[in-house]
């Protein structure tokens, strides 16, 4: 019986060397589904299944925008007396609302605070907690004990919002927060799980066309029907265009290739409430489906019955999602496809193989009566086909390395063991020429010891370095018995400075965890200590977090010089935006106006990190050197195949001598009016390295008393640019 058993399991199964084989490609896809590597393809699966799934006819949200209408009757929102929260608040929990969310940011004091803040300290009411690139946006120092929620969305593959969660660690300080949909739907009497755990967002529709919308201008003056709110949970936010713009892109599109369509922030939130009321979607742990995939790649390819095997398989997966779909889980595709398509093409392979086993036996078995006991390639036609092959093998390869020398940008050549050079790329050919009377490496480089670092190179050293008029050399050997050369053009002073740049980069970077701690211990004394003690701490925190924002541009240089910046498709206008919200509170302490001029969207290829503490610097310089009750002004513009980014003040101005020394590292100009200032010199510099890592330039026009301009100019390398709509 066990006899038999083991017959049918050996005669099912191929012979083990299959299983060798195709163990590490079950490996790497285990890997990459670990690693999540097909989470772009993934997710473009979850927008299609989006796309094609009805919508609901009603939902228990309502959207209160602050839209065109409400702008024209009340002007900018920075400009509104707050009393009108008040007077929507008030109507709206006239009307019945559950609870009532603000994504709308309050990050200082106003004269009308009294009864705002009596307002918002409701228990249905919810207001937006942000963090944006690390940095908390600062809440209303008299809303402390109000009730708050994070306002966060994950964006992946095309910067489209698909997940959410309903609790958050922000990075800035380590702590966890219910999320701002969470909070919603607890405050309307529903609970909520506590996760980490990404959610996806199910849209009720296409943006704009999910949720019953009123104006907030209506709202305010009491004019919608009572009835379209009650018992219903309302989010008010800004959909209109112009500084408060809040925006993320959705999974639907203009057609099944176009762009995809941009969603208002609080339309987006609104859409996590409803997720959370109707139910929604989350997936299984990647390592769950990476050794589901491997299993299924496994035996596929090493099976004989592989046509029911991939019945059975199929089944098994639609069953497996069709009961997932029930408990509010779904499957990630790309791996499970990829792992029964090459589970076939495996199999096919192997079969090829079977066959060509067979015709090799067949044909040595052929050889062996025709030439007796004498070996195959004993044939001395098959030998001399054996050395053609070679040959042409042999020419391949060193087509391929003349290929690859020629795509380096940098001189780089071969030389024998006597130093003669033997083969070189275009950018060798440039700087060295092709002089046959010149080939030797003596000949070329007036380097004192040259000879005798070839000779050691030559003896085993790994590699020799010196400094000529052309660059800096580098030698190394090759297994051959020559060496492999190279020539970067530099010279001793900027060799130097960069093992400088590098060793401080390590020490500044140590800095900052006992700078954490010292700012952390200021924070918890600042809580007892006594008004005289509370401003010494003060001054004592400015100062630290001065130190840390230096740290920060210091490392932000030298990630950019060292060519490690995350480059991804970003919405510029949407950060310049985010930013400018970061950098309100100085224009607000100083009374002056931050006017900004953009398009609505403008997506460019950037570091969105290095881009927002470019920005952030060149506003900060804006308001230090500007009188109180100016104007700077943000301007984005498209110039042919550029992007013309300008920050315009109107304060002290530069003379034309420091304009040319403006963006030298530890600058300062001995004007009187700029020394006033505390500064190090350090901030344009980083905003030139960062643009110029970028492959951009900066550039400034001014003029002393009159003010300046610094125009960030980017190339422009796939851009989509709508226009504003106010």
């Amino acid at each position: 019986m066990r006899t038999a058993v083991w017959a049918r399991i050996h005669a099912f199964m191929q012979p083990s060397t299959y299983l060798w084989r195709t163990l590490p490609l079950a490996l790497l896809l285990m890997v990459m589904q670990a690693f999540q590597l097909f989470k772009s393809t993934d997710d473009s699966f979850w927008d299609l299944w989006t796309r094609l799934l009805p919508g609901y006819s009603s939902s228990p949200v309502v959207l209160v925008t602050i839209d065109e209408k409400t702008l024209s009757e009340y002007g900018r929102i920075s400009s509104w007396d707050r009393r009108l929260y008040v007077q929507a608040l008030d109507h709206l929990q006239e009307a019945g609302a559950t609870a009532i969310g603000l994504d709308v940011l309050f990050p200082e004091r106003s004269p009308q605070d009294r009864e705002f803040i009596a307002a918002l300290k409701k228990p249905n009411v919810v207001l937006a907690d942000a963090e944006i690139f690390g940095q908390r946006v600062p809440r209303h120092p008299d809303l402390k004990n109000a009730n708050y929620g994070a306002i966060l969305l994950n964006t992946s593959s095309g910067n489209i919002a698909r997940t959410f969660q309903t609790r958050y660690t922000f990075a800035s300080d380590g702590r966890t927060y219910p999320g701002f949909a969470a909070q919603l739907v607890e405050a309307s009497g529903t609970a909520v799980r506590p996760s980490e755990v990404p959610q996806y967002l199910s849209y009720n529709a296409p943006p704009g066309q999910g949720f019953l919308r009123l104006s907030f201008s209506d709202v305010i003056a009491g004019n919608f029907r009572y009835g379209d709110v009650q018992n219903r949970i309302v989010l008010i936010g800004v959909t209109a265009g112009g500084l408060e713009r809040d925006q993320v892109l959705s999974p639907f599109s203009q057609g099944w290739l176009g762009n995809p369509l941009p969603i208002a922030g609080v339309e987006a939130q609104a859409t996590a409430v409803h997720t959370l009321l109707q139910g929604g979607f989350t997936s299984p742990h990647p390592m769950t489906l990476a050794v589901l995939s491997a299993l299924i790649l496994l035996l596929i390819a090493c099976t004989q019955v592989r046509g029911r095997v991939v019945v059975v398989l199929t089944a098994f997966l639609i069953f497996a999602q069709g009961m997932l779909f029930q408990e509010g889980l779904i499957l990630p595709t790309t791996a499970l496809l990829l792992a029964v398509v090459g589970g076939l093409l495996l199999r096919l392979v192997f079969a090829f193989a079977d066959v060509q086993q067979g015709i090799n036996a067949q044909l040595k078995r052929l050889s062996a009566q025709f030439n007796g006991d004498r070996p195959f390639l004993g044939n001395p036609l098959k030998r001399l086909e054996l050395l053609r092959e070679i040959e042409e093998k042999l020419a391949q390869e060193r087509q391929r390395l003349q290929v690859l020398l020629d795509n380096v940008d940098a001189p780089m050549f071969l030389a024998g063991a006597d130093g003669k050079i033997t083969l070189q790329n275009p950018s060798s050919l440039r700087l060295l020429g092709e002089d046959p009377e010149l080939q030797d490496l003596k000949e070329h480089f007036d380097v004192p010891d040259l000879a005798e670092g070839i000779d050691r190179v030559l003896s085993g050293e790994s590699s020799y370095e010196a400094l000529s008029e052309n660059g800096l050399i580098t030698l190394r050997p090759l297994g051959t018995g020559g060496l492999v050369g190279s020539v970067t053009p530099t010279n001793h002073f900027t060799h130097l400075l960069e093992q400088h740049d590098q060793q401080a980069a390590a020490i500044v970077h140590d800095f900052r965890s006992p700078l954490t701690s010292i700012m952390g211990f200021a924070q918890f004394m600042e809580a007892d200590a006594t008004p005289e003690q509370k401003e010494i701490l003060g001054i004592m925190l400015s100062e630290a977090r001065r130190i840390a924002d230096l740290i920060d541009d210091f490392l932000m240089v030298s990630r950019s010089r060292a060519a490690i910046l995350d480059m991804r498709e970003v919405d510029l206008a949407a950060l310049i935006r985010r930013a400018a919200a970061v950098a309100a509170p100085m224009f607000t302490e100083k009374h002056m106006v931050l006017q900004l001029d953009l398009p609505r969207t403008v997506f460019v290829e950037i570091d969105d990190r290095a881009m927002t503490r470019a920005l952030l610097n060149l506003l900060s310089n804006a308001v230090k050197y500007s009188s109180p009750f100016s104007e700077v002004t943000v301007q984005l513009r498209m110039q042919d195949e550029e992007v013309l980014l300008s920050v315009q003040d109107h304060g002290v101005g530069l003379s034309p001598e420091d304009q040319q020394r403006l963006f030298g590292r530890f600058f300062r100009s001995s004007n009187p009016a700029i020394q006033e200032v505390k500064g190090t010199g350090l901030g344009l510099h980083t905003v030139k390295e960062l643009i110029k890592a970028h492959g951009g330039e900066i550039w400034v026009d001014s003029e002393l008393g009159m003010g300046s301009t610094f125009t960030i100019h980017l190339p422009l390398k796939e851009t989509v640019l709508v226009p504003e709509l106010v």
